[in-house]
C-alpha cells in the first residue's frame, strides 16, 4: 500500500529481510535497497531509492546505535547526507530510544553538516518523554540539532510546538485514544527552504498495515 505513494525514497521500521519480499509486485523496481538487521532479530530497516535516486550507506556506519543508518543519496543533479532511524530500547545502561540518537548524532558528527542534510525516521522519541536531569532527552536533540542549523520539518512547517503536535504518527497498541508523535523528519536550512509539504498517514487508513502512519515529506527540486 506505501507503494501507491510513489516514493523516490521510503524508509521501513521492523522490517522483514529482502529475502521475504515479492518483488515482483512492486510497480516499480528500487534503484537502490538496503536492509539492515537489528541485532540477530528477524526485522530490521529497509530503505529503497526508485527513479533517478540512488545511496550508498556510508563508510562511517557502525550497529553499535540501534538502527540508524548514513547514508548518501544521489540523483542526476544533487547529493545530500541522510540518516534512516529506527531507535530501539535495548534494555541495558544508557540504552533507551533517546539514548541511540543522541550518540548517533555525536558518532556521525561529521556526516551531519548544516547544508545538504535529512534524518528522519522512527525516534521513537518525544519531549512528553523526557526525563529530569537527563542530558540525552529530546528537548536536548532538538536543540543539540537547531545548532547545526537542522531543524524539524514538520513542526516547521504546520508551526507546531514540540510534545503539543495535533497529529499523530503511532498509535500504541493500534488504538486509536493512545497516540503519539515519535517519527519525525529533521532537515537542515536548505532542504526547509525547499520543502513543499509534509503529511501525517490518518490513523483508519493505516491501522489495519501497522501501528505508525506515514511521514510525507516531498521537497521542491
Amino acid at each position: 500500500m506505501v507503494l501507491a505513494l510513489t516514493p523516490d525514497i521510503l524508509i521501513i521500521q521492523e522490517c522483514e529481510s529482502f529475502g521475504k519480499f515479492d518483488f515482483s509486485l512492486f510497480p516499480t523496481q528500487p534503484t537502490s535497497m538496503h536492509w539492515c538487521q537489528y541485532k540477530d532479530g528477524k526485522k530490521g530497516l529497509a530503505i529503497f531509492s526508485f527513479g533517478e535516486f540512488r545511496f550508498a550507506v556510508h563508510e562511517a556506519y557502525t550497529a553499535a546505535f540501534s538502527v540508524i543508518v548514513p547514508v548518501v543519496v544521489s540523483t542526476n543533479t544533487e547529493q545530500f547526507n541522510l540518516i534512516a532511524v529506527w531507535t530501539v530500547n535495548t534494555g541495558e545502561k544508557d540504552g533507551h530510544y533517546i539514548d541511540q540518537i543522541w550518540k548517533a548524532i555525536d558518532h556521525y558528527e561529521n556526516f551531519v553538516l548544516a547544508t545538504k542534510t535529512i534524518l528522519i525516521g522512527d525516534f521513537n522519541s518525544n519531549v512528553i518523554f523526557d526525563r529530569k536531569g537527563k542530558e540525552a532527552t529530546h528537548t536536548n536533540l532538538v536543540a543539540k540539532l537547531e545548532k547545526k542549523g537542522i531543524v524539524s520539518a514538520y513542526h516547521s512547517k504546520e508551526g507546531q510546538v514540540q510534545g503539543s503536535e495535533t497529529h499523530s504518527t503511532f498509535y500504541l497498541y493500534r488504538h486509536k485514544e493512545k497516540p503519539f508523535h515519535i517519527d519525525h523528519c529533521f532537515v537542515s536550512s536548505d532542504f526547509l527552504a525547499r520543502l513543499s509539504s509534509i503529511e501525517v498517514g490518518g490513523f483508519e487508513e493505516w491501522v489495519q498495515h501497522s501501528d505508525h502512519v506515514p511521514l510525507i515529506v516531498t521537497f521542491e527540486n
